[in-house]
């Protein structure tokens, strides 16, 4: 059986100021972001992932925006834009 789970850091479950789906979104950027260091899914994609509405997602990543935990970008390839969603470095708390 293929073990699936997200990692949601402290800082972010700490943070008062999020949603839980806040939260879960970022587990599932980080995820997707693992590969090519960036994350391009779209907010369809996204809201399947965590089990919401796309209206949460919007809601979500402009929260993770200004709070710092990502950035997001629009890079031209050719004829198509593609988001990139990046995880921005966090503070480890741990010890």
């Amino acid at each position: 059986m293929k073990k699936d789970f997200i990692i949601i850091p402290r800082e972010l479950m700490k943070d008062n100021s999020l949603t839980k789906s806040d939260c879960f979104l970022f587990g599932n950027i980080y995820n997707l972001s693992r590969l090519n260091g960036y994350c391009f899914a779209t907010n369809k994609v996204l809201s399947n992932l965590s089990f919401v509405k796309v209206r949460t997602i919007n809601y979500s990543l402009k929260r993770l925006k200004e709070k710092g935990y990502i950035n997001v970008e629009r890079v031209k390839n050719d004829d198509l834009i593609q988001r990139r969603i990046y995880v921005n470095n966090m503070q480890d708390d741990s010890g």
